[in-house]
C-alpha cells in the first residue's frame, strides 16, 4: 500500500476482497489545531471489488488539551470510527464529498485520509476543554465560583472625570 504518508493508500495496491492495515501515529504527526496529538492507533479495513472500495477505520487516540478554567494541560482519550465508499457507479447527486460516498480518485493519485482521521478525532473532543479536576464522578461540570482576595470596596467608585462632565451640562 504505497502512498504519501501513513494515512494514504493507492487503490490499485489493494488486493481484491478484504484487507486491513494498522497505523500508529506519534507526537505531532497529525495537526489537530490548538490540541496536540500524543499518540494514536488507526485500524483500517478495506473491501475492494471491481465496482467499489469500502474503507472504514477506527481511531484510538490520546490528545493533550489545555483547560479553559485553570489553563492546566491534561490528556484525554478519544475513540472514533469512520466509513467511506469510493465508486464509479455513484450519480452526481449521490456523491457526498464531506464523507460517506466519493467518486473513484485518479488511479495514479494516492487516497489520503489525513483529513478524515483528523476530523473524526476532533469531532469526538468536548467543545469546552475542562481539566478532570473540574468534572465530578457523574461526568457533570462542577460549579465555578469567582473568588476575590484582599480588601474590596463595597461602593462602586465613580471616575472623577465623569462627575466633572456631568457639571458641564
Amino acid at each position: 500500500m504505497a502512498g504519501n504518508g501513513k494515512l494514504s493508500f493507492m487503490i490499485q495496491d489493494l488486493p481484491d476482497g478484504k484487507a486491513s492495515k494498522e497505523v500508529s501515529l506519534g507526537l505531532g504527526e497529525l495537526d489537530l489545531g490548538e490540541n496536540s496529538l500524543l499518540e494514536a492507533r488507526v485500524e483500517f479495513n478495506f473491501h475492494k471489488t471491481q465496482w467499489f472500495v469500502d474503507v472504514s477505520f477506527s481511531v484510538n487516540a490520546v490528545v493533550k488539551r489545555q483547560c479553559q478554567r485553570s489553563l492546566k494541560w491534561f490528556e484525554t482519550s478519544v475513540e472514533s470510527s469512520y466509513h467511506v465508499t469510493y465508486s464509479s457507479e455513484f450519480t452526481h447527486e449521490e456523491i457526498d464529498y464531506s464523507g460517506g460516498k466519493k467518486p473513484f480518485p485518479n488511479p495514479d493519485d494516492p487516497v489520503t485520509l489525513d483529513a478524515e482521521v483528523r476530523d473524526s478525532i476532533v469531532l469526538e473532543l468536548p467543545i469546552r476543554p475542562l481539566h478532570p479536576d473540574f468534572i465530578d464522578e457523574n461526568g457533570q461540570i462542577k460549579p465555578f465560583s469567582t473568588q476575590t482576595f484582599g480588601d474590596t470596596e463595597l461602593e462602586t467608585s465613580v471616575d472623577p472625570r465623569w462627575q466633572a462632565l456631568k457639571h458641564l451640562k
